[in-house]
């Protein structure tokens, strides 16, 4: 049902500052959704770009929590720590791809670069 508590959403989403370090938000629910100050109505969407490495928490109506931690990394300075971040990357993602596609019902976060 639209606007249930659904766990969809981690309870940490990782960036990195220069790699990937934009947050877009997409409300695929049916109901409006709040992603801390900013209120998603149904299909509306939101990018929020990150400048500085921190953590960043967030309340979420989206979470079965209500919170939301983003947490941003310092952009990899060398090749090899850049290297390292693209092969974490995607070891990350890798179990993602074997799990079933669901439909969520629920507001929907993505990681994009910047």
């Amino acid at each position: 049902m639209a606007g249930d508590p659904v766990e969809i959403l981690p309870d940490e989403i990782r960036l990195t500052l220069g790699v990937q370090d934009v947050l877009l938000l997409r409300n695929l629910d049916d109901v409006p959704q709040i992603f801390g100050p900013t209120l998603l109505m149904p299909g509306q969407s939101f990018r929020l770009p990150f400048q500085v490495a921190s953590s960043y928490p967030f309340a979420c109506t989206a979470h079965a929590s209500g919170q939301l931690m983003v947490r941003v990394e310092p952009r990899p300075e060398t090749p090899w720590a850049r290297l390292r971040w693209r092969l974490r990357a995607l070891l990350e993602r890798e179990p993602a791809r074997e799990e079933p596609a669901r439909e969520a019902p629920s507001g929907a976060v993505e990681e994009r670069s910047g």
